[in-house]
């Protein structure tokens, strides 16, 4: 995944993962203090429901996140490059030189529909919505962005999972948030009963309930956004450097389906997408881990 960075640099962009699973546990337990031990007695049903919805979210959306750092969000087969080497095109007299000294054998076809980009530094040709991430160090199909807090790449076969993780957090802390202003507005009043470390509880839950959500549902709509459009944020931010490739490559392409999968019962589920139309152009994770892919992946 970092194939050229030293073993602190690896090791250093695993630190922010620790951030929102640290903060989820942290606001889950202001939750369980604040909320449910403090007012089960009063209200049980409304609280009891707040509960449930709280924590259904909360812990799907700490799958999600699992899922989506666990998961290879969309690698490309090598032995899907090799077949398609004659359907090159180049972004520059560059790339196309190097292809040549790289594969002296393989006949370009002008004529030849679709293309594929060659991609110049993993040496290979790619797939249409194709990108390669500077940061991985390969190409992954679908790529949307780099995402520090989940240490992966989110392409393919894990923005599903990123998009649940913005919804399920996004909407937890809100919840958490909106539920402790009563607490807040008794606090301002002089007519709470709290001790201190409630008291602290209580704006920390607040402060970072509110903000963190409002975030977390903005990057949720966005995300929702560029499905809808079908447009990357590398395509968004880098417009003028990305080679436009038609839709129609792929047969019958649907954006959603893409990423939630063909079944659309799990599509709230933090499960990965299945879509069996696009896996002849993915590698698998036994494949990444060979170390042919590896040489052929790596930046000389």
């Amino acid at each position: 995944m970092y194939a050229n960075q030293s073993s602190i640099i690896k090791v250093g962009t695993l630190f922010p993962i620790f951030l929102p699973f640290v903060m989820s546990f942290g606001l889950q337990w202001i939750f369980f203090c604040q909320i449910t031990l403090r007012y089960w007695s009063d209200n049980a049903v409304l609280d009891g429901l707040a509960t449930l919805i709280f924590y259904v979210t909360a812990n799907a959306a700490l799958a999600s996140l699992i899922m989506c750092t666990c998961t290879d969000p969309g690698a490309v087969r090598k032995d899907w490059s090799n077949a398609n080497l004659s359907h090159a095109s180049f972004v520059s007299k560059r790339h196309r030189e190097a292809f040549g000294e790289l594969y002296p054998s393989v006949e370009l076809n002008e004529n030849s529909f679709p293309k594929y980009e060659f991609c110049f530094i993993c040496k290979i040709v790619v797939p249409p919505k194709t990108e390669h991430c500077d940061f991985c160090n390969k190409c992954t199909l679908n790529l949307d962005h780099h995402c520090p807090w989940v240490a992966n790449c989110i392409g393919f076969r894990n923005q599903k999972l990123f998009v649940l993780f913005c919804g399920y957090a996004g909407l937890s802390c809100t919840l958490l948030g909106l539920a402790l202003l009563p607490q807040a507005y008794e606090i301002f009043q002089d007519e709470s009963d709290l001790v201190f470390f409630d008291i602290f509880r209580t704006l920390v839950g607040i402060i970072f309930g509110i903000c963190i959500g409002i975030a977390l549902i903005g990057m949720f709509g966005f995300q929702l956004y560029r499905i809808a459009t079908d447009v990357s944020a590398e395509q968004m931010l880098f417009k003028d450097k990305k080679l436009g490739y038609p839709q129609q490559s792929f047969q019958d392409y649907n954006s959603w389906e893409a990423v939630f999968g063909k079944n659309r019962w799990t599509w709230l589920l933090p499960t990965r997408p299945k879509n069996e139309q696009y896996d002849p152009h993915l590698a698998t994770i036994e494949e990444i881990m060979l170390p042919d892919y590896e040489a052929l992946t790596t930046n000389e």
